[in-house]
């Protein structure tokens, strides 16, 4: 896969490049929003990881910018988040288009299987069952690959134990 990662912190950008690029992905990185806005905006990518919180311009301007474009269809985009951000803030990225939310610190495990779960269902550009995202959001169940527990697909952490969802389910 083709993933773009922007965050404002070089070694991190650095460190998750080459912990990506050994799980056999490709990997671009950007320090800032305004240059990963760019990069976003002039590139296809199959995910982009995105941090939230970076001086300037976070990645919530970042969403924002590509949601007011019309952009984020586009997108698969996987917001990073160290802050406490309310279920609230959350819920707005994810109806803004956002596809997840992931915890920091981050564990690359639930990362790539994230990704994974992302590459299967097609990547940037699959329509599945000709649903739009708020048909898929408010009709999926999200089953957690830990351990088992169907979470609503508005859920980004599972119910029973904490961990980033990955794998998309029909609800029953």
């Amino acid at each position: 896969m083709k993933v773009c990662v922007i965050d404002d912190s070089r070694s991190f950008t650095v460190l998750l490049s080459k912990l990506l690029e050994k799980e056999g992905h490709r990997v671009v990185t950007a320090n800032g929003g305004r240059t990963g806005l760019f990069l976003l905006e002039n590139n296809k990518y199959d995910a982009t990881i995105l941090d939230i919180s970076m001086p300037e311009f976070s990645g919530i301007d970042v969403v924002d910018a590509l949601n007011k474009s019309g952009r984020i269809k586009e997108q698969n985009i996987l917001v990073l988040t160290a802050s406490s951000s309310s279920d609230e803030e959350l819920y707005k990225l994810k109806t803004k288009g956002v596809k997840g939310i992931l915890k920091k610190p981050l564990e690359l495990d639930s990362l790539v299987e994230t990704l994974e779960a992302l590459k299967e269902a097609g990547g940037v550009y699959a329509k599945t069952h000709n649903l739009s995202y708020e048909e898929k959001f408010l009709t999926e169940m999200i089953s957690c690959k830990s351990c088992g527990e169907k979470n609503l697909g508005n859920s980004n952490f599972c119910n029973k134990c904490g961990i980033v969802l990955g794998q998309i389910t029909p609800k029953n």
